[in-house]
């Protein structure tokens, strides 16, 4: 099997490979997709200034609960 960048997805936040974990992390309906690294500093930052972490893409609110549950499945 050669390896080619087919199916293979960079975070655009901090362009890094995003892994299947990565990949099952669907934090917004507008489909921008983030890792799971990206996504909790986003959330770290967002609870420091007390507000809520949003698409940066769309700038829609994240749903925490969802997505913690999300990736608690993919486990």
């Amino acid at each position: 099997e050669t390896m080619s960048d087919e199916g293979e997805k960079t975070c655009p936040l901090c362009a890094e490979e995003m892994d299947l974990t990565d990949q099952q992390l669907k934090p917004c309906k507008c489909g921008y997709e983030i890792c799971v690294w990206c996504w909790h500093h986003i959330m770290d930052m967002a609870e420091k200034d007390d507000t809520e972490g949003r698409c940066p893409a769309c700038r829609t609110p994240y749903n925490k609960e969802k997505i913690v549950g999300m990736a608690e499945k993919c486990e």
